[in-house]
């Protein structure tokens, strides 16, 4: 209800956006038949030093435990550098550019296997982006029980299950588990797993010629607790019995018959 005496001016200074830069995924799965286009996000930077690091099959399990932690700086003697080359944005000051940056341009016409991508101004580290991706036309589901491991492998490309597909599981410490091959069907099945202390499963590995899937167990878990997953587990020792009569009600006096249907596990007979 009030009025100015006077009019009042006053110079405000809208400072530019942080500079930035992201890979516009969290995920590290790329299809090796797919485009293999990665988005690059950058915000007031208007070129970055590209770098693109190999990691060796042997230490794809080291990179998965690691990459995240501390030690995801210092993997320069788990990989082998396979590009390196200078990224450069449209000058659209405080205005998000996007950049796909093409895999298959800059590592060749049917690149595999796990990379490190790495982008950032050339004299600012502290703003370099980093994501860990796998490129592999192998798809991997993995099932686990209390003592039991199913993997089944199919071909991203084309849906259908690969044969004969060398599988490991590794531990955290990445000692070899299990290995086995898959049948027509694409499923290895392994049986009586250990899975306590430092034998507990951390990733399954599928190879097949030149091409490796990887799965890291638990972050790719599905959330079942919105799920119904009551009742009792799988006849794992022992037997089970269901006992059934003839009928639902019985006359004083009256005989009963009776019939009983005993398993073992897997649904064997006594």
């Amino acid at each position: 209800g009030s009025t100015l005496a006077k009019e009042v001016v006053r110079s405000i200074v809208i400072p530019d956006v942080e500079p930035s830069l992201h890979f516009k995924t969290s995920g590290i799965y790329l299809s090796a038949q797919g485009s293999l286009l990665l988005p690059l996000e950058s915000i007031n930077i208007r070129a970055a030093e590209l770098q693109i690091e190999q990691v060796y099959p042997n230490n794809v399990v080291h990179c998965l435990r690691d990459f995240n932690a501390y030690r995801a700086h210092a993997t320069g003697d788990l990989t082998r550098t396979v590009c390196k080359e200078t990224v450069t944005f449209a000058q659209k000051p405080n205005e998000a550019q996007v950049k796909p940056l093409d895999l298959r341009k800059l590592l060749g016409k049917d690149p595999r296997g796990a990379f490190i991508v790495s982008a950032g101004p050339k004299d600012e580290p502290w703003r370099h982006e980093r994501r860990l991706i796998l490129v592999t036309d192998l798809g991997l589901t993995v099932k686990r029980s209390a003592a039991d491991l199913l993997v089944w492998v199919n071909a991203l490309s084309t849906a259908q299950p690969v044969e004969g597909a060398a599988v490991s599981v590794y531990s955290r410490a990445n000692q070899p588990l299990a290995t086995g091959a898959t049948d027509a069907n694409g499923i290895a099945h392994f049986k009586d797993i250990a899975a306590t202390g430092d034998k507990q499963p951390f990733a399954v590995a599928a190879t097949k010629d030149a091409d490796t899937g990887v799965v890291e167990i638990e972050p790719t878990r599905l959330d079942d607790s919105d799920l119904d997953t009551g009742g009792r587990p799988y006849l794992a020792q022992g037997y089970e019995a269901f006992l059934y009569g003839d009928r639902g009600i019985y006359r004083p006096g009256s005989k009963v018959a009776l019939r009983a249907i005993v398993r073992g596990k897997e649904m064997s007979g006594p």
